[in-house]
C-alpha cells in the first residue's frame, strides 16, 4: 500500500489522503478519504502534496519532495521506523 499522497480540497479544512493499494504487484484499488470532514459533493482540488512520517510516529508532514526508500518499502510490505497502516486487505 502506498499512502504518502494528500491533496487540499475545497471545503475540506483538513485535508485528504489517499491509499493506492497493490496486490501481486498489480493496481488493486485507490482509497481516498478525508481527515475529519465530509467529503465534498463537488470536488475541487486546491493542490496535491506529498506526506513524510515525523520522527518514527504516526504524524504526517507535506514535503516538496517524495520519500522513495519508503515507497519501495510500502511496496515490499515494509513500514520504516515501525509506522504503518493497521488495515489489512
Amino acid at each position: 500500500m502506498l499512502s504518502d499522497v494528500g491533496a487540499d480540497l475545497v471545503g475540506v479544512d483538513h485535508g485528504v489522503g489517499f491509499a493506492l493499494f497493490v496486490k501481486d504487484g498489480r493496481l488493486d484499488f485507490l482509497e481516498g478519504f478525508t481527515y475529519a470532514d465530509a467529503w465534498p459533493a463537488v470536488t475541487e482540488l486546491l493542490q496535491w502534496h506529498y506526506l513524510r512520517h515525523e520522527g518514527g510516529c504516526a504524524a504526517l508532514l507535506e514535503t516538496p519532495v517524495r520519500d522513495l526508500a519508503r515507497v519501495q518499502s510500502e511496496l515490499e510490505g515494509r513500514h520504516p521506523q515501525g509506522v504503518g497502516s493497521d488495515r489489512h486487505r
